[in-house]
């Protein structure tokens, strides 16, 4: 349940009525499906949908098993960006999926799936969010999921107050996650491109070269090995993943250089309205 600061910033910032209120949680898109669902029917699929369910659970696993290691700049920079917002001030968290960004209860999370920890249930790309209402905004791993990210970064844009704050973390050398869908990479040109709205705009790498490495190379590695038989290659997928996690710590060196940004896993982006 929100607390009730959260509450009175919540309707704060609201445009309209939801259709309902179930747990604590603004409902305003009805006929919500299972927000555990996959487009996939594989093992890989039917363990991530079981996981999901315990977020905690979850999101601890990504951290130690995921190909994906995020540099020291994104972690400095979200967890100074989040503090600087979210408790005094409006932060929302677009595209939010199970548990809360950095276990603060300050953040105002927003999903399409009523997962647990979601404060308000609506579509991205029309927000229930008055224009100009909101200090900062917060999306990680989201865009590449939406079939029109466009919109979502004009959503973003409109509901910010005049030098309001955007932190946008975006894949660029990672292999097919479809969360039920998969779109999108983006090069640091592209951000510059659909971030071109914002002002003092300012581009990192999110996830270095040996992420995005290993995420091709365990697909790569399942595909060959596992025949052509679906099974298998999420078995091998898993158990690949898991042996081959440590080596991502290398990129706590190797996200520095001057090269990196060429085959990074990730990028992030802020910038001001």
């Amino acid at each position: 349940m929100p607390t009730e600061t959260k509450i009175a910033k919540i309707n704060k910032i609201i445009s309209k009525k939801p259709y309902k209120v179930k747990n604590g949680t603004y409902l305003f898109l009805k006929g919500v499906t299972d927000p555990t669902q996959t487009t996939e029917n594989s093992v890989l699929g039917k363990i991530q949908e079981y996981i999901k369910k315990k977020p905690d659970v979850y999101n601890k696993l990504i951290s130690i098993f995921s190909p994906v290691m995020v540099t020291p700049i994104y972690t400095k920079e979200l967890r100074k960006f989040v503090s600087l917002y979210a408790k005094d001030k409006i932060l929302i968290n677009i595209g939010s999926g199970p548990g809360q960004l950095l276990n603060n209860v300050h953040i105002i999370e927003i999903d399409q799936f009523a997962f647990q920890g979601v404060d308000i249930v609506a579509d991205a790309t029309s927000l229930p969010i008055r224009s100009s209402s909101v200090d900062a905004v917060v999306s990680v791993a989201v865009l590449e999921h939406v079939e029109r990210p466009d919109l979502v970064i004009n959503e973003a844009y409109r509901v910010l107050k005049t030098n309001g704050s955007i932190f946008c973390y975006v894949p660029f050398i990672v292999g097919y996650h479809a969360a039920p869908n998969d779109y999108y990479r983006w090069t640091k040109n592209g951000l510059q491109q659909s971030f071109s709205k914002f002002k003092s705009v300012k581009i990192f790498v999110g996830a270095g070269p040996t992420s995005g490495m290993l995420w091709i190379v365990q697909e790569w590695l399942a595909l060959v090995l596992s025949f052509g038989i679906p099974v298998i290659h999420d078995v091998l997928f898993i158990f690949l993943m898991v042996l081959f996690s440590p080596l991502k710590l290398l990129d706590i060196f190797l996200w520095k250089l001057p090269n990196a940004e060429k085959i990074s896993s990730c990028f992030f982006v802020t910038g001001k309205k």
